[in-house]
């Protein structure tokens, strides 16, 4: 098995892995307030329900962030990186590219 990689590709990569983190955040944004039901009455069983279902949905949606988009912007920070490396060892005549800072 081989792996062949196209460094100029790479930015490429991660301009997409960008519009894609865009596109996710802003459709979970949207999506965001329709986890926090509104009560179906003002008895306290109904209030409870409706508190207690609020908290699912902030469990998926945190205050700051969903989990997992926040991921994807280092990502292509080390998609750059990594293309860079890749270039910089073809014009040395070298095969070692480091991975997150550390010699392989």
């Amino acid at each position: 098995m081989s792996l062949e990689v196209v460094p100029e590709e790479l930015p490429v990569i991660g301009a997409q892995i960008d519009v894609t983190r865009a596109s996710l955040t802003t459709v979970l944004g949207a999506a965001m307030p329709l986890t926090k039901p509104v009560p179906a009455g003002g008895d306290i069983v109904s209030l409870y329900v409706s508190g207690v279902m609020a908290l699912f949905g902030e469990q998926f949606f945190p205050i700051t962030t969903v989990p997992g988009v926040s991921q994807m912007e280092p990502g292509t920070a080390a998609l750059v990186q990594s293309a860079a490396e890749y270039a910089a060892g073809d014009v040395s005549g070298g095969g070692q590219v480091t991975a997150s800072g550390l010699a392989v």
